[in-house]
Order: C-alpha cells, then structure tokens, then sequence
C-alpha cells in the first residue's frame, strides 16, 4: 500500500512558486498580504498585497461562524480583533452575492483566512529551530557551495523525507561522487553547508481536502494536506533559499506519506552546475 501511496505522490508532487500574493487552490482563490482594516461590524477585511505595479488592495467579507484553533486544540469563532492591522494573512475566497448597505452586490467571501508569520520563510525557520528574525532571503540564482564533500543537512516533520534524502544520497555517491563530488548527510546545522527542509502547512494552501481513496476494496480514511519545501544554503548572516516547493502529503491512519524528489532532483541539477571534479 505504501507503494501505492508514493506513485501517487510522485504524480500530483507540486512545483509551485510559494511566494505568489494572488493564486488559485482547489477550493478557490488566494491572496496574501498585510491586514489594513477589519469591520467588525460588516465582517469586511482589507488586505494590501504587492501588486505587479506597486501595492493594490483586496477587500471581502468573512463568512459567519468562523472559528480559529486554539493552542489548546480548542476551537473558537474569530473576532476581528484577531486581526489586528499589518498581520500578514493569507485568505482563501469566492464570488457571491451578499446584501451592502440593503442593495445585492459581488463581493468576494473570505471562507478562511490564516497567519502566514512576518515574511515567506516563517516555516523555513520553525523548521530549522533558529531565531524567528534570522535573516533569509530568497536567491534563486546563488550557487551551491564548492564544498568538499557538500554537508547536507536534513530538517523536517515527516520521517519519510529523512529517509528519501538519505536514499537519494546513497545513490547519489554511488554514481556520480567521482564526477561531481561526493555529498555527506551530518546530523546538526552548525556542520551543514546546505539544507533540505520540508515543514508542515503551505502559505498557497489553506484548507485540507478529503481524499476519495481505495485499496483492496476498502475505502481508505484520508486527506491532501500541504507542505513546503526548501533548498537552502548558509549565508554569512542567515541563509539563502535557492528552491520553494509546495507538496501534497497524503495522510491517511498510517502515517503521512510525501516525496522529496522535487528537492532532491534540484539538488542534484545543481551539484552538477558546479561542475565536474
């Protein structure tokens, strides 16, 4: 079954761009950005994003009876208070009709709405477990160090991406160590010259979705969820994201199940980049 669960996996792995301020999900569209207003007598919210000529504003209306997770694991319905103006959020929304000022009009419905931390690598660094204002950016273009060996280091909450890595680093140095450089898996950040990291949730993402899945005949109890990926390396003052990536994770009573090969896969192109030994 796990086979099963993996190729899965592999087809529906996403490669998307996690910093997009407007984006589509499953379950509708998405935008994120800074709070700059919420009514808490119309349920109104006004949102400021970046847009392609400079900032622009969004504005919709939370749906009725929402509630928020507590860090008890209790729930309780929202209040604008909660969002208090320069929060960055993300919002999940559709199209409706709804009643303003006593006339119908298109107004978009906000059917949820979460905290995504101060900048796009709030995750990256809960992940890591280092100082929440860390300096990181995103570098695209850096290149990976010219270490030898690469010292890899590995951060994630589901043990089936430790155990991918270090898969992927076993056949890595089997094939292609004596041409491109042998990569070394360490257990502690200090020691790393690079990172691949996987934390739970996706800021373009916001809702889990029920999985209609069999095996056997028997209908399987599970859910798509969603995490992000890093390609990371040390910089003097913090780190350089080279790679974001958003993953489906299936998770079902037996664990959840999610690939790395998009991670590793990169790595990989770009060990290469650095050319051979």
């Amino acid at each position: 079954m796990k086979k099963i669960l993996l190729c899965t996996l592999m087809i529906c792995e996403l490669a998307t761009c996690a910093s997009a301020q407007m984006g589509k999900s499953f379950l509708g569209r998405t935008v994120k950005g800074e709070i700059v207003s919420a009514d808490q007598a119309t349920r109104e919210i006004t949102i400021k994003y970046p847009g392609e000529k400079g900032p622009e504003v969004f504005s919709g209306f939370l749906v009725e009876g929402y509630k928020k997770k507590l860090p008890d694991g209790s729930q309780r319905e929202i209040m604008m208070s909660d969002l208090p103006p320069g929060m960055r959020v993300m919002a999940l929304y559709k199209d409706a009709e709804q009643k303003v000022g006593g006339k119908k009009q298109r107004v978009y419905r906000i059917i949820s709405i979460l905290s995504v931390g101060k900048d796009d690598f709030a995750r990256l660094r809960s992940q890591l477990n280092i100082d929440p204002d860390t300096p990181v950016e995103k570098a695209e273009n850096a290149a990976l160090p010219q270490s030898a060996p690469l010292k890899l280091y590995v951060a994630t909450a589901y043990p089936a991406v430790q155990e991918s890595v270090a898969k992927w680093i076993n056949q890595w140095n089997q094939k292609n160590a004596g041409k491109y450089g042998e990569v070394q898996f360490v257990a502690d950040l200090d020691h790393a010259d690079a990172c691949v990291v996987v934390a739970k949730g996706a800021d373009t993402m916001v809702s889990s979705i029920q999985a209609d899945m069999y095996y056997e005949g028997n209908k399987i109890d599970a859910n798509w969820k969603y995490a992000t990926g890093y390609l990371a390396v040390k910089a003097p003052e913090g780190f350089k994201v080279l790679m974001m990536m958003t993953h489906i994770v299936l998770s079902t009573n037996d664990g959840d199940a999610v690939s790395a090969n998009g991670l590793t896969s990169e790595l990989e192109r770009r060990l290469k980049l650095r050319g051979k030994k």
